[in-house]
């Protein structure tokens, strides 16, 4: 027993200890991201030319961090210092406006979704009304980003008004999506609790039926004659044969 004790506490721990050092930050780690960030840098000018001028003046603040992170003595130090350039490129207004086309893909998703919603004339009337919203909004997106900054704050302020209205925009059709979900789920209750019950009530009801006995008059005997001895039908007051009184 104890040396089960012994050999789950030393599987904790090595789990314990690969998994800390799984998230620890690596100089490695902080370069590969770095190069990424600035490959989409040189991506995103060539995706939006209107934009260039204020992302060139942006990156030129993101980069002085990384450069001044290489010359920082001790290992975790150094780290740390990368980390905290790549943490401005993701607070940055790049970052945000390299996900623009996400965030389009994530609209005309829904869009799809939309269009499939047909439970009732409410939800029909709902759906249509969050696809113009949803095509607005990517109208809008486009319009905004073909005009594009020529400065940062310009672009910050930009993708500030972009991104409230593509969260609202998303907010309202995953609302109608949900709404249309629970009257479909509400209505196959409905449908199984119905089907339950005409289950329950079938042949429940039946009466014990009367059993009614018929009774066949009975014909009776024949009546025979005290005179002459003739049989006479029963009913009869006289003797068919001798008219005697029977």
């Amino acid at each position: 027993m104890k040396h089960l004790h012994s050999v789950l506490l030393w599987s904790l721990l090595l789990v314990s200890s690969i998994f800390i050092y799984s998230c620890k930050k690596t100089a490695e780690g902080e370069t590969s991201s770095w190069n990424s960030n600035a490959q989409q840098v040189v991506t995103l000018k060539q995706q939006y030319p209107q934009f260039a001028t204020a992302i060139d003046q942006q990156f030129v603040d993101i980069k002085k961090l990384w450069d001044d992170a290489q010359n920082v003595s001790g290992d975790d130090a150094k780290i740390s210092a990368m980390s905290g350039a790549n943490a401005a490129y993701y607070a940055s207004f790049i970052y945000t406006l390299g996900n623009m086309e996400s965030q389009k893909t994530k609209l005309r998703d829904l869009q799809d979704k939309l269009r499939r919603l047909n439970s009732n004339q409410e939800v029909s009337y709902r759906a249509s009304s969050s696809q113009s919203e949803c095509s607005n909004t990517l109208s809008m997106i486009d319009m905004t980003l073909s005009r594009g900054a020529q400065t940062p704050n310009e672009a910050v302020s930009i993708l500030q008004i972009l991104k409230l209205s593509v969260d609202n925009t998303i907010s309202h059709c995953n609302d109608v999506i949900a709404y249309a979900n629970e009257l479909e789920r509400k209505k196959a209750q409905e449908q199984k609790d119905k089907q339950a019950n005409t289950n329950t009530n079938t042949n429940t009801n039946t009466n014990s039926s009367t059993t009614t006995t018929t009774t066949t008059p009975s014909t009776g005997t024949s009546v025979k004659c005290a005179y002459c001895g003739t049989s006479n039908p029963p009913g009869g007051g006289t003797c068919s044969s001798c008219k005697a009184p029977l």
